[in-house]
């Protein structure tokens, strides 16, 4: 399962952390979490029995920000954090050198450019960062038993941009020399326009699903969500002075970044591996 563990990791994890401000912010912390394969005939899943994550949302020195805590429950854990500045995203993850962006002008769509999805993306992280209940109620349906809803489709050919970005950035680690990196992009280059993503949540026993499919197909992740209001301490990263394009970087950078992320994705894959992420996926 090394394939989409790396990929989902990445993701979360090309994150070196600066200075820090405290403000007060809406606080998501995830347990008795557990992964499934969803296809049409069912679903197989394997459980973290231990692990949990932390996720705040609010605003560092003016700059919408999340910044998420994934523990392992065996004593390794790591801290990541994502601002917007500009139409940027800035990224960064203890144990990287450095801050790296992301030109949101890379998922812009017919109708959307790169500044209205930050202008968007700033306005609901702002708001969400001090009224989270408030947010999730207004963008959700009710449905049966006490559940709240919401899908919105996937800009299927910007994740493949982006996703082929990031594939390029882990390709010869060591963490990665299981992976078919050919299978991997031909599966991308593939993918239809009609992927969800959807979400469930029932505010009264905290039970939650984040899944994202396509054609029946697809990755789901639930367990228990409780949020909170209270003072955070933020990292902010904006004023970093070593600042890559993600997608464009400089050869040197890249195999820092790599050497760097080897030692990370090592530990991640190995925790995958015995918690039975092998199995669940085909």
């Amino acid at each position: 399962m090394r394939k989409m563990v790396a990929l989902l990791l990445v993701l979360i994890a090309l994150l070196g952390l600066t200075a820090r401000a405290e403000s007060n912010a809406s606080i998501v912390r995830l347990s008795g979490l557990a992964l499934s394969y969803v296809e049409p005939g069912g679903a197989r899943s394997v459980r973290f029995n231990s692990a949990s994550m932390r996720i705040a949302l609010g605003t560092s020195e003016g700059a919408p920000t999340i910044q998420a805590t994934f523990d392992n429950g065996e004593g390794q854990a790591v801290d990541g954090v994502a601002q917007i500045v500009g139409r940027e995203i800035l990224l960064s993850m203890g144990g990287i050198t450095g801050t790296y962006a992301v030109d949101l002008e890379t998922f812009a769509t017919e109708g959307n450019s790169g500044d209205d999805i930050a202008k968007g993306l700033s306005g609901a992280l702002s708001l969400a960062g001090a009224h989270l209940d408030v947010v999730l109620y207004a963008i959700t349906r009710e449905e049966a038993n006490g559940m709240r809803a919401l899908e919105v489709p996937l800009p299927v050919p910007q994740l493949i941009t982006a996703a082929e970005g990031l594939l390029s950035v882990t390709a010869g680690m060591d963490a990665t020399q299981d992976m078919d990196m050919d299978e991997l992009r031909e599966r991308m280059e593939n993918m239809g326009e009609d992927a969800m993503l959807g979400f469930r949540y029932n505010a009264s026993t905290g039970a939650f699903e984040l899944a994202a499919v396509q054609g029946g197909r697809g990755m789901r992740l639930s367990g228990t969500m409780e949020m909170s209001f209270e003072p955070t301490t933020f990292i902010d990263i904006t004023d970093d002075e070593e600042k890559y394009d993600l997608l464009h970087m400089p050869p040197e950078v890249l195999e820092q970044l790599r050497g760097e992320l080897n030692m990370i994705l090592t530990k991640f894959v190995n925790f995958a591996d015995g918690s039975g992420l092998n199995g669940i996926i085909p």
